[in-house]
C-alpha cells in the first residue's frame, strides 16, 4: 500500500509543478492581451486542480485507514498490566493511544488540508476566469 501512496505523492508533486502562476484580475488592465494569457493559464490550472484534489483525498483516506488500524492495535496492546506499570488510568487510555498515533493523524490532517486548499484554488480560479471573460472585451 505504501508504494501506491508514494506513487500518488509523486504525481501530486509533478502536477503541482505544472500549475501556472496567475495574476489577480484586479492587477490586469481590462481589454489587453494580458487577459488572454491569464485566461490560458487559468484554464491549465483548472484542468489540473481536480486531479490534485482527488489524489490528496485518496492519500487522506488511506492514512485515515492506517490511523484507525494503528489506534486499534495500540489499544489492544495496552493491557491492564501495562496501564498499571505506566500509571495510566482508564480515562487517560484514549489520550495515551492518541499520543502514540499522533504522527499518522498529523499526516491525515495535512492531506485533508491540502485537498481543501486545492478545492479552494479551483473555486477561486473558476471565479477569476469568469471575471477575465467579462473584462476581455472591455474597452
Amino acid at each position: 500500500m505504501d508504494d501506491k501512496l508514494n506513487d500518488v505523492v509523486v504525481k501530486i508533486s509533478a502536477a503541482e509543478n505544472d500549475l501556472r502562476e496567475v495574476q489577480s484580475p484586479d492587477t490586469i488592465t481590462p481589454g489587453t492581451v494580458d487577459v488572454d494569457g491569464e485566461m490560458y493559464k487559468l484554464m491549465i490550472n483548472i484542468s489540473i486542480l481536480p486531479k490534485l484534489k482527488l489524489w490528496a483525498s485518496e492519500i487522506a483516506i488511506a492514512k485515515e485507514q492506517e490511523y484507525s488500524k494503528a489506534r486499534l492495535s495500540e489499544t489492544i496492546a495496552l493491557t491492564p498490566q501495562i496501564m498499571k506499570d505506566k500509571d495510566i488510568t482508564r480515562s487517560e487510555r484514549t489520550n495515551y493511544v492518541k499520543m502514540l498515533t499522533c504522527d499518522i493523524l498529523y499526516e491525515v490532517d495535512k492531506m485533508k488540508a491540502k485537498a481543501r486548499y486545492f478545492d479552494d484554488m479551483l473555486r477561486t480560479y473558476s471565479e477569476w476566469l469568469m471575471v477575465y471573460k467579462k473584462t476581455r472585451d472591455y474597452r
